[in-house]
């Protein structure tokens, strides 16, 4: 359960470049977009109780399957804090790049998709959903890009599981 290599994949997709029904309206407004990947951000933080835990991911990239990797990590109260900050950092550079809109599920939840385009006609959508409970998470990401310097499509699915309160 790598987290912080895959939220790092995931900031490095975002830096270059279907919603559930309980998403909220479209928001556009770079400060609201902002808001809705913090206050997923937050939802993705709280979603891993400290404790260990073991995950399999499992890595799509345009259409092909990479094998599923498990693994086990400690998770410590704010430990993973700088990882969520980096996600936020690079979506935010995104936003200040492109024109985005977010549709968020709100405080607590793991939905969110952000749909950005450039001014070059490139296209990138980041749709995450998920559930959790304190000793589980099930969380998928889709990221798609079109245009010019796309990389694909590409789908990460993690389901983890809480193993004991101690490290």
């Amino acid at each position: 359960m790598n987290l912080r290599r895959t939220a790092l994949a995931l900031a490095f997709t975002a830096a270059l470049a279907s919603a559930p029904a309980s998403l909220s309206a479209q928001n556009h407004d770079p400060e609201v977009v902002k808001e809705d990947v913090n206050t997923w951000a937050d939802a993705m933080g709280a979603s891993f109780a400290p404790g260990k835990w073991e995950g399999t991911t499992t890595i799509i990239e345009d259409g092909v399957a990479k094998p599923d990797e498990t693994s086990t990590d400690c998770v410590k109260p704010g430990s993973l804090n700088p990882m969520f900050a980096e996600l936020r950092s690079a979506f935010s550079m995104v936003v200040d790049n492109t024109d985005c809109t977010t549709k968020s599920g709100g405080a607590g939840s793991m939905a969110l998709v952000l749909d950005c385009r450039r001014s070059d006609g490139g296209h990138m959508r980041f749709a995450s959903q998920g559930t959790h409970t304190p000793t589980s998470v099930d969380w998928s990401i889709d990221i798609t890009s079109d245009g010019p310097g796309a990389f694909g499509t590409s789908r990460m699915q993690l389901r983890a599981r809480k193993l004991s309160d101690q490290c």
